[in-house]
């Protein structure tokens, strides 16, 4: 069972969720709006993600948002 946004859905056997969640900012003053995809996969061989992946994304974004 896949669930995204208070929405729950059976996934069809063979089939795999590959769900995006997209988040937008207003736009700024030069019309752009910022954004935000996040997806979701399976690591292969069935590993795992880096312990310190939440501070690593935040880092990552905060940069992007200096930035731009």
């Amino acid at each position: 069972m896949s669930r995204a946004q208070g929405m729950e859905i059976a996934c069809p056997e063979g089939w795999a969720d590959r769900s995006m969640l997209v988040l937008t900012a207003p736009p700024g003053a030069s019309g752009i709006a910022a954004n935000l995809v996040v997806t979701r996969d399976v690591l292969a061989g069935g590993g795992q993600a880096p312990a310190d992946i939440a501070r690593r994304i935040e880092a990552h974004v905060e940069g992007e948002i200096r930035a731009g």
